[in-house]
């Protein structure tokens, strides 16, 4: 497997990275090579949960020093995509259904505090935008072969661009920005599936009604409802793959 510091091409982890990143601000975290290109590796799948992490392998892979390799794994430990254990060193967390269950209602509780805190600070014109970009992809998901960027760019746009960046509250978006790079290996395989998708721009479309209507109560409990939705529908997905 090789995997060089500079990609010839963005992939949709790539996508997905860059927009955490924005959202995080500057931190060695988010900006150091060796993190963004193992993160990716775990969240689009080439690394497979339960396998080893070798230090000296994976230096030798990215043209690296080990002592970047470590500090990288070590993040990704704090994160929870990686795990580490008694003789057999660091490895692919391999996730339970209550990880899941935590991770979507943590994100349940920032993005309903985000939603609340951004809708008076957000125009109705840019409320019209995003309910464009919702209707128009839409439109375009039966008989689509493949928008996971073009999905994936519309979560962005609506969750960050339009929600987190107007909290006015850079460390709830931060946090935010963080939680989603937790999630990161369940929102890309998420996106290939036309039926979840279907469900999750649909309830877009609620948040947005909502907030056209300057309705902060119904917008946030249209969002948490949202959430757990996604929470439920990755739940099946992982039950399914671990049958």
């Amino acid at each position: 497997m090789s995997a060089r510091l500079s990609p010839d091409s963005q992939s949709v982890g790539d996508t997905l990275w860059q927009a955490i990143a924005d959202a995080a601000g500057p931190s060695p975290m988010l900006v150091d090579g060796v993190y963004r290109a193992l993160w990716n590796q775990i969240v689009e799948g080439v690394r497979q949960p339960g396998e080893n992490l070798s230090d000296s392998a994976l230096a030798a892979e990215l043209g690296v020093s080990r002592t970047p390799v470590r500090q990288a794994l070590h993040q990704l430990q704090r994160i929870g995509l990686v795990q580490t254990g008694p003789r057999r060193g660091f490895h692919v967390t391999i996730y339970r259904a209550d990880d899941i269950r935590e991770l979507y209602d943590l994100r349940t509780v920032l993005e309903v505090a985000a939603i609340r805190a951004a809708l008076p600070r957000i125009s109705a014109s840019q409320i019209h935008a995003a309910q464009a970009q919702v209707a128009e992809l839409r439109a375009a998901l039966p008989g689509a072969n493949d928008i996971s960027a073009r999905l994936l760019r519309g979560e962005i746009d609506f969750h960050h661009g339009l929600i987190a960046a107007h909290a006015g509250n850079r460390r709830l978006a931060a946090a935010i920005a963080e939680q989603r790079a937790q999630i990161g290996i369940f929102l890309i395989g998420g996106l290939r599936d036309h039926s979840l998708m279907a469900g999750a721009l649909g309830e877009h479309d609620l948040i947005v009604q909502a907030m056209l209507d300057g309705d902060a109560d119904r917008a946030a409990s249209a969002m948490g409802q949202h959430i757990q939705a996604m929470k439920e529908r990755v739940l099946v997905r992982f039950a399914a793959r671990s049958a």
